[in-house]
């Protein structure tokens, strides 16, 4: 490449006889490391100083293809060669890249610049913004149909930013590591937007989906500073999987009418939701690790769910005959099952560290594997005649439970149930 004065690169046509026709992932990387093993520290296995230098970047119109992540700054692949790992570490990534400009020969039948900022020829997608470049609603043509792969990734200026009407969809990685973006509009005409999106997005703390949206990628909206969910009414999503996991400041979600499953990764690490409401068309809940955070204080179910059946915040089965899960956040102290509960389901009451006393129902029959486990506070379990089976581990860890009556009706005791009593 051709480096001037001011900070300006020029990627040549050709290298010797050979046409330049593509830009691969990464080219704004600092440097590459890789862990040593034997000296446990990472060390530099290829420098690329100049990139955070650099200004304004020329292409020429031999360039045909651009790599997703041409201009991304972080990697999150890993291989192993000869006992060393290649990484990117975050803590070793150079953020102080001064790319504001992108020009693009006029003659260059693929792509297309204006005002600095990245197209394909047409004006259909948007392809980059560059790190230090802030770009308004006005600027970007109506014709965009589409914010590509890492193309506002990494900015460092935008901070609000409106998503024109003609957008129908949003990229991976299309605003990832935006650390100074707030707010975020989506127009009514959008309907996908791709995994880890807005990921990493620490100060984007509301968010409102469109009624048009259809999908939400994995991580879309991970490690971002939302703080409460609510779709429209008649909103289209139908799964979420593990789009909002790490958001550490998610209090509550009120899942779509035609949701239809909670998956066990759903909300992973999202450590301070309260509340979630579970739609009438959620046919499968996967007791995943958020449903066993402190926080949790209320399970919600539609009374028209078919599936699923919720009492003062407890989930149930539709029968209301399974006890599936008691938050742990929950305030009370006592806690009696309703009658005609006939089990108490695995890790049902798992961690519920607030409770002291719990009353069982005489039409109980069984407490599955775990169902007590680590409830450390517990003092008092009161059981009555009728129960059959206690589960593997039942009250393992229920430290100040010193005592427990045991009726005759009981037949099968699981292997360790009052281990550590």
């Amino acid at each position: 490449a051709i480096v001037t004065k001011k900070r300006c690169v020029k990627i040549p046509e050709k290298i010797t006889e050979f046409l330049v026709v593509e830009l691969s992932n990464h080219l704004f990387l600092q440097e590459q490391f890789a862990f040593d093993y034997d000296y446990k520290e990472y060390m530099p296995i290829r420098s690329n100083k100049l990139a955070k230098n650099i200004t304004i970047l020329f292409l020429p119109r031999s360039i045909h293809t651009i790599s997703s992540a041409a201009f991304s700054q972080d990697c999150d692949d890993c291989f192993e060669v000869d006992n060393i790992i290649n990484y990117f570490p975050e803590n070793k990534i150079n953020d102080t890249n001064y790319l504001a400009w992108v020009e693009v020969d006029e003659r260059n039948n693929v792509f297309k610049s204006i005002n600095g900022v990245l197209y394909d020829k047409y004006l259909t997608k948007l392809l980059f913004v560059p790190f230090i470049t802030d770009i308004s609603y006005e600027q970007i043509p109506k014709s965009i149909r589409f914010i590509g792969d890492f193309a506002v990734g990494f900015n460092k200026l935008i901070s609000h930013f409106i998503i024109p009407t003609s957008i129908k969809g949003i990229g991976n990685f299309a605003f990832y590591n935006c650390m100074e973006l707030v707010t975020v509009i989506l127009p009514p005409s959008l309907e996908i937007i791709e995994s880890y999106a807005f990921a990493n997005c620490v100060k984007i703390t509301d968010i409102k989906f469109p009624t048009s949206l259809v999908k939400i990628g994995h991580s879309a909206f991970e490690n971002t500073g939302i703080t409460k969910i609510v779709f429209p009414q008649d909103s289209k999503i139908r799964n979420i999987s593990n789009s909002f996991s790490g958001c550490s400041n998610l209090e509550s979600i009120h899942l779509p009418e035609g949701f239809l499953s909670v998956e066990i990764d759903t909300f992973n690490l999202c450590n301070s939701l309260k509340r979630i409401y579970i739609p009438k068309t959620v046919n499968t809940i996967q007791l995943g690790e958020f449903f066993f955070k402190q926080y949790l204080e209320q399970i919600n179910v539609s009374s028209d769910n078919p599936f699923f059946y919720s009492e003062d915040g407890v989930l149930f089965d539709a029968n209301h005959k399974t006890l599936l899960r008691y938050p742990s956040g929950k305030s009370n102290r006592t806690y009696e099952v309703p009658s005609g509960t006939e089990t108490i389901f695995w890790k049902a009451f798992e961690g519920c560290n607030k409770l002291f006393s719990i009353t069982l129902p005489s039409s109980l029959k069984r407490i599955n594997d775990f169902a007590f486990f680590n409830c450390i506070k517990l003092r008092d379990v009161k059981i009555q005649p009728g129960l059959k089976k206690i589960g593997l581990r039942a009250f393992v860890s229920c430290l100040k439970l010193k005592r427990i009556f045991i009726p005759k009706s009981v037949t099968n005791i699981g292997e360790l149930a009052f281990f550590e009593l």
